[in-house]
């Protein structure tokens, strides 16, 4: 095989390295990537000889390495990444919101646990161990980081 065709197998093998690398999951194009390198570096051995094969390998090594490092470092793959975060809270229940003693209702039934309305707003609550009944008035006993502690008043 000509040189210059092995030189092209071995660019495109490292190519389909990075792209395996940053953006296709699946090991389907590395493999294809290892595979036309290696397939490339037997025949660069075997047609060209020793000293031909050890400068291709040794070409190929430095080159697949900058060029995973290069595209790692360049940022470029960032954009199709996501940039939204999620900052909400599942039950995030300040002390200004509840108080020990403040009146509500309950919206569904606990069992010990279920949705009650405290000075209107809706919120995740347990009983003291007890069953409550949907609609039945309640009195906050306790109120912890992310849970309330509710009674029938």
């Amino acid at each position: 095989m000509s040189l210059l065709f092995l030189i092209a197998l071995i660019l495109v093998g490292i190519i389909l390295l990075v792209l395996e690398i940053l953006m296709l999951p699946g090991l389907l194009a590395g493999i294809a990537g290892v595979v036309l390198i290696m397939l490339s570096l037997a025949w660069a051995y075997v047609d060209h000889g020793t000293f031909i094969g050890n400068i291709l390998f040794a070409s190929t090594l430095v080159l697949t390495i900058a060029a995973v490092y290069g595209s790692l470092k360049s940022k470029a793959w960032t954009r199709f990444g996501l940039k939204e975060t999620v900052d909400g809270r599942v039950n995030d229940i300040s002390h200004t919101m509840v108080q020990v003693g403040d009146k509500g209702k309950c919206i569904s039934a606990l069992r010990p646990s279920g949705t009650v309305e405290i000075n209107g707003h809706r919120m995740e609550a347990t009983s003291n161990g007890k069953i409550l009944d949907s609609g039945s008035e309640i009195i906050v006993l306790e109120v912890h980081p992310g849970k309330v502690v509710v009674e029938l008043s």
